[in-house]
């Protein structure tokens, strides 16, 4: 799986693609991006790493996205569990927080899970309320 990478742009409110990355002696990741046209700028936060998992419509899951379980219409945002080395979705059951598998393609029941991004964390924080 090619590792792909996004980075949330706080000056335009938007998802950009990242151009290059490398990583500081300190171990910090630095990227760049093109923000305006001939003009490369560079960031370490808000980067977003793809599941390498795809939703229903085809679009490429990335920590951050919102995404919608069918049948079950279960709400809930990708996050990556460093101590499990595991991609989640985090979601708000009530009024508890409970964790499931983004890869997991079956429920308990048996019943096929399907997964479609309507939105991420930054442009769309109340899809999770």
């Amino acid at each position: 799986m090619d590792k792909k990478f996004k980075i949330w742009s706080q000056q335009t409110n938007e998802m950009l693609d990242v151009a290059a990355m490398w990583q500081q002696q300190n171990c910090e990741w630095l990227c760049a991006f093109i923000h305006t046209p001939g003009k490369i700028q560079v960031a370490s936060k808000d980067l977003l790493q793809s599941t390498g998992l795809m939703d229903v419509n085809g679009y490429l899951i990335y920590n951050g996205d919102i995404i919608k379980c069918f049948p079950s219409n279960i709400i809930g945002h990708v996050v990556y569990d460093e101590k499990m080395a595991y991609w989640l979705i985090r979601i708000i059951l009530d009024n508890e927080s409970a964790e499931m598998s983004v890869h997991s393609t079956q429920n308990e029941k048996g019943w096929n899970i399907r997964r479609e991004i309507i939105g991420n964390i930054y442009s769309n924080p109340e899809l999770l309320k």
